[in-house]
């Protein structure tokens, strides 16, 4: 079963040689990072200070940016459930519950390679000396008005800096967004088995869209509801508050709504009379 998941997954990824798509999708996560980290890059200048820390951390609060990467995370998993012509062959030599598997830890594996791509890519356009401390360049956007006059997107609360050390943010938000990016593919791969693609597009946009109309309408509440916003560590409580989810609530319910997904992909794959492939 390992032995399999493995070669099935390789090559999964074998194929990115002659996808496109795949090249595409990596430009794209270039050019909006550039995008939001142009006008961070300027301000360090103008202020002779450099970032102690990445922008990793702080970047998801820009909900316009989280809009961005997560219809980029489509992108990357647009082709479920990642057939070509040798996938019938394949399917037909493991069988269909030794295939569906392999193709979740495909999903798995791409969900977590994204979020290390993209920490690379900002960390090129924007470096920062390493230090375990805030500094004064993200202490003073936090504290002043200079980041909006400058046009940096990278907007936040002073409290994130006094609540979480750089070292732990970087973590919580690594993870969260590994969560959010499984969920997407796994999402996508479940529709795409009803031949419901289209359907489940459109709801993951919904649901990619909603951190931006809570926070335009400033609806708190309908923050426990809006899965893509928990990576946002100005909404994301520490500890409960008493109106916003805390690290205690997001962890356990995206990890649950993963399972949740996978049980319904094996669920469908072990009653379904038709192939996997569509």
């Amino acid at each position: 079963m390992i032995r399999t998941c493995i070669v099935i997954v390789g090559y999964n990824i074998k194929k990115w040689k002659n996808d496109y798509h795949m090249f595409f999708c990596l430009i794209y996560l270039f050019l909006i990072s550039d995008m939001i980290l142009r006008p961070a890059r300027r301000l360090a200048e103008e202020l002779g200070v450099s970032p102690s820390v990445s922008s990793f951390s702080l970047i998801w609060n820009s909900r316009f940016f989280l809009l961005l990467f997560f219809f980029g995370v489509m992108l990357f998993y647009s082709n479920a459930p990642f057939q070509d012509s040798m996938s019938t062959f394949v399917m037909i030599r493991c069988g269909k519950m030794r295939f569906m598997i392999a193709q979740v830890c495909y999903i798995i594996v791409v969900g977590m390679m994204i979020p290390i791509v993209f920490f690379l890519i900002q960390f090129g356009l924007f470096p920062s000396s390493g230090r375990n401390e805030w500094g004064k360049f993200w202490g003073t956007l936090a504290q002043t008005g200079v980041g909006i006059q400058a046009g940096c997107r990278i907007e936040f609360q002073y409290h994130i800096l006094w609540d979480y050390g750089p070292e732990e943010a970087l973590a919580i938000t690594f993870l969260i967004c590994v969560l959010l990016t499984i969920m997407t593919g796994l999402l996508l791969y479940y529709f795409s088995l009803f031949r419901m693609k289209t359907f489940g597009i459109c709801l993951l946009s919904g649901f990619i869209i909603l951190p931006e109309i809570v926070d335009w309408l400033d609806f708190t509440t309908f923050n426990w509801m809006s899965p893509y916003s928990w990576i946002c560590l100005d909404t994301t409580m520490k500890s409960y508050n008493g109106s916003l989810p805390s690290l205690s609530y997001v962890f356990p319910i995206l990890c649950f709504l993963n399972g949740c997904i996978i049980l319904g992909i094996i669920v469908k794959t072990k009653t379904s009379k038709e192939a996997l492939l569509q």
